[in-house]
């Protein structure tokens, strides 16, 4: 059986953001005890984030600073991917969510939004960027 990389599938968890007010007791925990890796992300167009690597090429999620915001808090969250973010967000309102946050699309065309689902849990929606050639 061949391996192959890990392509997501609209619908499935593809990435998961980490919240946190401490971020350094927060990488060294994560390092210590999965041995994951943190790189601060230089092309989040200075936006707090560190890509976290869980032991593959690329990074399998983002750490998110929130030391320096007054309503920053501390979470961990699935993120989900979908074909179209505003749509599926108010579809999930529909069904008893919250939107938190966005939608959003990122410089590169990256779309996402957080959410809380009835019971208060946080979850996020994103898109991939289209590229046109």
């Amino acid at each position: 059986m061949e391996a192959t990389a890990f392509r997501p599938r609209p619908g499935s968890m593809a990435w998961f953001e980490i919240g946190t007010t401490d971020p350094q007791t927060t990488i060294d925990f994560y390092g210590e005890a999965f041995g994951w890796r943190f790189e601060k992300d230089e092309t989040a167009g200075g936006k707090p984030y560190f890509n976290i690597f869980t032991g593959g090429e690329w990074p399998a999620g983002r750490l998110w600073d929130h030391s320096a915001s007054k309503d920053g808090g501390d979470y961990a969250m699935p993120s989900i991917l979908v074909t179209d973010v505003p749509a599926t967000a108010a579809a999930a309102t529909v069904a008893g969510a919250r939107v938190e946050h966005g939608p959003e699309a990122n410089p590169d065309g990256l779309v996402f939004a957080r959410l809380r689902d009835p019971h208060g849990n946080r979850f996020g929606l994103f898109s991939m960027p289209t590229h046109t050639s």
